[in-house]
């Protein structure tokens, strides 16, 4: 572990600008989205970023720059950035600012969401209850506004923050800047436990409503980490700043100066840059890189080692879940990526939560969104599609881990890897027999092939990660006119290369398990020749038949 000469205090998890700020704890200088983000002059604006990407904390930079909550308040900003601009410093603490998160509404049910965001939106009022003793309102907007609480029905949630913003402007005499961090949580959360439909048409009411037909709107900024339907298929022209766009790509992550400055400052060798590099470097945001993780950056710095420090933060279990489930498809080309390779996909910026678990452009959308893929290049001839990679080792360390996870019932795939590199026929049919009674299920595999070939390709994706470095995993190669489904290299001369055929038996063939195992091993014997390797070469014919295997030795 390194050692720190620590300079300004690392504070974990502090998402409080002016909290940082006052007790002048270390801060990336972020300021600068503030010039561009005005200057752009949008009046919805959305930016994605996977989360932990410094989304809340600059939205609480935004409010206390532009909020009159912050007049005066030159003592956040006169040492950043943005100070050095004239034209921003006069807009400081000049606007009403309506700053609100739904990072929490994560329910069960579609009533306990609506209960959630109404509790949310009361608080909001209750921020500006004084406000009502002005003599300007009546008694009538009293009780319209009163009755803005955590049992209020769904169309009375919905107008909420647009008649909240009526009665500040009517107050201030001036429109009002909305701050919604955390946007697309609710709806997220509602796919995932199934009334995800219910909860975006609500949604679609709440944007329409604050955003699209507020006429005290003077502009509004959302984060979250996709773009959803819910948003704009409610609110014309809203300016979507997903990571394949440049636009304010340096305001969120660490840059490599950055996190050169702040290793520097706290007193890290300079081998330490390199470390943190090698764990956490890889995210692009449009044309911008190196971006770094800025959660792993501040671990690293409060810690001083390096460790899976943001994929351990929770989330992955979503993805751990819809890899699993994925088509064969996507399994062959997530070998490509464990291989650290990378793969051709078409990007929507609109994912609906709904496709993903059967749309596979959404997934490999969602996979970028999310921070476990980066932008690797992009293919000019077709428009939205981009080459994809795995973001950084930190990320191949985790996604190796998920695939480890999908079979560790109990011990019986290491027995059957060994099994089948030491050559044991016997051995391997029964090791592969339990692999299949205890992690089958998991993959929703079916009757069909294709189910059972999802089955067969998260084991060898499973073979990838097992035999990492002491073996080179080639799935599907095409090799003249025999097509072998994986074929194995060894990296040491000693040891076997492997060969691997797979077929299915469909349960109403008549055709012998026997028979078809044979057939698939006779594909192997022109791919690879024992002479073309330094050691032996071991070929097996493997067919499954639902929950039953065969596997022939040749």
């Amino acid at each position: 572990m390194y050692k720190a000469d620590m300079k300004r205090r690392i504070a974990i998890g502090t998402e409080d600008f002016e909290c940082i700020r006052v007790n002048h704890w270390f801060y990336a200088d972020k300021t600068s989205l503030i010039r561009e983000w005005w200057q752009q002059g949008d009046r919805v604006t959305l930016i994605t970023r996977p989360r932990r990407f410094g989304k809340t904390l600059n939205m609480s930079m935004l409010n206390c720059f532009f909020s009159l909550r912050y007049a005066g308040r030159k003592d956040l900003f006169e040492d950043l950035k943005v100070w050095g601009c004239e034209e921003m410093r006069k807009l400081q603490g000049t606007f009403p600012v309506v700053f609100l998160s739904f990072a929490d509404v994560k329910p069960t049910s579609f009533p306990e969401a609506m209960e959630h965001v109404s509790m949310i939106l009361e608080d909001l009022y209750l921020e500006y209850e004084w406000m009502l003793q002005d003599s300007m309102f009546s008694s009538r907007d009293r009780s319209c506004f009163y009755s803005v609480r955590g049992d209020m029905g769904p169309q009375t949630a919905a107008g909420a923050i647009e008649r909240l913003c009526g009665w500040i402007e009517r107050y201030y005499g001036k429109k009002v800047l909305l701050l919604l961090d955390e946007y697309d949580t609710p709806v997220q959360e509602a796919y995932a436990r199934g009334f995800g439909d219910e909860m975006a048409d609500f949604m679609r009411q709440l944007f329409w409503s604050t955003l699209e037909v507020n006429p005290s709107l003077e502009r509004a900024v959302l984060t979250g980490i996709m773009v959803q339907e819910a948003l704009v298929g409610s609110v014309n022209h809203v300016e979507a700043v997903t990571v394949t766009s440049s636009r304010y790509a340096a305001s969120f992550g660490f840059t490599g100066a950055e996190v050169a400055s702040a290793l520097s400052e706290q007193g890290y060798p300079e081998e330490a840059l390199q470390t943190v590099f090698a764990w956490y470097d890889g995210y692009t945001f449009g044309h911008m890189k190196p971006i770094l993780n800025p959660w792993d950056v501040t671990m690293f710095l409060k810690q001083g080692k390096p460790e899976t420090y943001w994929t351990d933060t929770g989330g992955s279990g979503l993805i751990s879940g819809l890899l699993q489930r994925s088509s064969a498809g996507i399994k062959r080309q997530l070998g490509v990526l464990l291989g650290g390779g990378t793969i051709g996909v078409t990007i929507d910026a609109l994912v609906t939560p709904g496709r993903i678990s059967f749309d596979e452009q959404a997934l490999w959308s969602l996979l970028l969104f999310t921070g476990y893929l980066k932008l690797a290049g992009k293919a000019p001839e077709k428009p939205g599609t981009y080459e994809l990679a795995l973001t950084s080792f930190e990320v191949s360390v985790a996604i190796r881990r998920m695939v480890k996870a999908w079979f560790d019932e109990d011990s019986s795939f290491e027995h059957m890897e060994r099994a089948m590199l030491r050559g044991s026929e016997l051995d391997m049919n029964r090791y592969l027999h339990r692999v299949l009674e205890t992690a089958y299920s998991g993959f929703d595999a079916g009757m069909d092939g294709s189910e059972t070939e999802r089955f067969f390709l998260a084991a060898v994706l499973r073979l990838m990660v097992d035999l990492d470095g002491t073996y080179e995993v080639r799935i599907g190669p095409e090799t003249g006119c025999c097509r072998c489904d994986v074929v194995m290299l060894p990296a040491s001369s000693p040891d076997p290369a492997v060969i691997l055929s797979f077929r299915t038996v469909a349960p109403d063939e008549e055709e012998k398990m026997e028979d078809t195992a044979m057939k698939a091993l006779r594909e192997t014997r022109d791919v690879l020749k024992d002479d073309q390797t330094a050691g032996s070469v071991l070929r097996y014919g493997l067919v499954f038949r639902r929950k039953e295997c065969l596997i022939r030795k040749g």
